[in-house]
């Protein structure tokens, strides 16, 4: 098995969350703290960097 992290920045989450309005303000903050504790990943993307999708189909 392989784990792999798909992470962004904070503030990139929270303009994202704003952009979609169908999220409840906050959620990406309360997640963001939660989702990636104590997981040690093989693998880690940054999609603030590039879009998952383009590095993917490299």
């Amino acid at each position: 098995m392989l784990w792999i992290g798909i992470k962004t920045p904070l503030p990139i989450l929270e303009e994202r969350e704003k952009l979609r309005r169908n999220r409840m303000h906050g959620t990406a903050r309360a997640q963001y703290f939660k989702v990636h504790k104590d997981i040690t990943y093989e693998l880690e993307f940054d999609t603030q960097v590039k879009n998952l999708w383009k590095i993917l189909c490299k």
